[in-house]
């Protein structure tokens, strides 16, 4: 009878200490939880994207609709001249093409060109089928 009472006494106090952890455990995650979302909403809130500058813009339209800008015919190179230097820029390569966007506050611009020169093979000949791009 006594070893079935320390048994009793064992896994009574074994279910106590697991009530008390679970407990404390719980209560941790709830205040990690309320911390967290306090932290994603502080982030969201001041974190608000850049305003369209409405003259910059302006400048941009107007230079679309004199000529002074082109689709597909307009270089980097013009816009900052015309923008002046960009907020963000951003290059990527895959493969032999580069991408380069181009940001300023409510505009952004993209480039493509090919990295090397168009190439044709036949019969196990390569030849080169067009003039080396460059931004």
């Amino acid at each position: 009878m006594a070893q079935i009472g320390i048994v009793r006494f064992v896994f009574r106090l074994l279910c106590r200490i697991s009530r008390v952890s679970l407990r404390v455990f719980l209560w941790a995650a709830a205040i990690f939880g309320v911390l967290a979302v306090a932290v994603l909403v502080l982030v969201a809130r001041f974190s608000s994207p850049q305003k369209a500058d409405a003259q910059m813009v302006r400048r941009v339209r107007e230079a679309a609709t004199d000529g002074t800008l082109a689709y597909r015919l307009t270089e980097p190179n013009e816009l900052i001249r015309l923008l002046h230097p960009p907020t963000g820029e951003m290059r990527s390569t895959f493969y032999d093409m580069t991408e380069v966007r181009l940001r300023w506050p409510g505009v952004s611009a993209v480039r493509y060109w090919r990295a090397t020169a168009p190439r044709a093979e036949k019969r196990g000949r390569s030849a080169q089928i067009g003039p080396l791009l460059r931004p």
